[in-house]
């Protein structure tokens, strides 16, 4: 169960306590005598709630307020990639026969919803051998798929317009490779692009751990990650899946 964020620990917390105390008026009294008044400022952040008339509100307070709301929001975000960071510890692999096309469909389909959703072009090929063969695949197709759409995530975010996937089975695993023609890795993110909290562009909605998680899930299903870039231009993630679980 996610930790309960207290919104009072936050900057802004102490700014708006600090600008309320400043504020000389009643607020209860003040709704209580016009209960009905026209305009309102409500906020919500979880279990927070502040509705305040934007008749008395000045600009400093309605953006405090805001800040508070974000911070709110991003302390939630934050709890619950932690917890997932645990269930992860504790998650074990479950690998069943699977059929090849399953996985590739399962692929394909999300590639196709996220390049829908960031305005990309997504493609999935498969090799010779696969697209001849067919063969069955001894995985956990749920870790498959959540790698899988990980990384192809992280493509979309940094494709100038276009994201490829392609699927093999080579030296006993599968292979999943996924390519984005955007700016590729820097030197920093080879070395360390799936380190947990590794990011070249910080930002509210994302704390750098998508390649983390896949280098995770990957490394309990007997394989890894592996970060390149492509001689054309471009990143190149390679992702592999252990075929020896059934044999276990």
């Amino acid at each position: 169960m996610n930790s309960p964020v207290d919104p009072t620990s936050t900057p802004a917390w102490a700014e708006l306590e600090n600008l309320h105390r400043s504020l000389d008026v009643d607020f209860r009294k003040w709704f209580a005598e016009e209960p009905n008044r026209a305009q309102q400022f409500t906020l919500r952040a979880g279990d927070l709630t502040v509705d305040l008339s934007r008749n008395y509100l000045n600009q400093q307070v309605r953006d405090t307020l805001v800040s508070l709301a974000a911070q709110v929001e991003r302390l939630e975000r934050y709890v619950a990639a932690m917890s997932g960071l645990q269930k992860l510890e504790d998650r074990a692999v479950v690998a069943r026969p699977t059929r090849f096309d399953s996985v590739a469909g399962m692929v394909e389909d999300a590639g196709t919803g996220l390049a829908a959703h960031a305005d990309r072009t997504f493609a999935l090929s498969v090799s010779a051998r696969c697209d001849r063969e067919r063969p069955e695949l001894c995985v956990d197709q749920a870790i498959v798929g959540e790698v899988a759409e990980n990384l192809l995530n992280n493509a979309m975010r940094y494709a100038s317009s276009q994201v490829d996937a392609r699927l093999d089975v080579r030296d006993g695993a599968l292979v999943l490779m996924v390519e984005d023609d955007g700016p590729g890795f820097s030197n920093a993110a080879l070395e360390r692009g799936c380190a947990p909290f590794f990011s070249e562009v910080p930002s509210a909605e994302h704390f750098g751990l998508g390649l983390n998680i896949a280098s995770l899930m990957c490394e309990k299903h007997g394989g890894g990650v592996t970060l390149e870039n492509r001689e054309g231009g471009g990143a190149r993630v390679v992702a592999r899946f252990s075929l020896d679980f059934c044999a276990e």
